[in-house]
């Protein structure tokens, strides 16, 4: 398995399209769609930030999430 390190939602969103395993669930989709959606406020970066760790938790990738809301919220603006 490779490790990725991701610090923002764009590197999660690069990595949903790119590296995932081809079989894809709802959960993935939500995360996509959450991953390039609107990253205004920090409500928006906290659901991609959980969204991407339920669509990893569906594919059987683990991901530790290390990096915070607002460490992601101030790379955004």
């Amino acid at each position: 398995m490779e490790n990725f390190g991701l610090s923002s939602a764009s590197e999660a969103a690069i990595l949903l399209m790119e590296k995932w395993p081809q079989e894809h669930g709802s959960i993935y989709r939500d995360a996509l769609q959450a991953c390039t959606g609107s990253l205004a406020s920090k409500d928006e970066v906290e659901n991609a930030r959980q969204a991407f760790l339920a669509a990893a938790e569906e594919a059987g990738r683990p991901f530790k999430a290390s990096i915070t809301t607002r460490t992601l919220h101030r790379r955004v603006r």
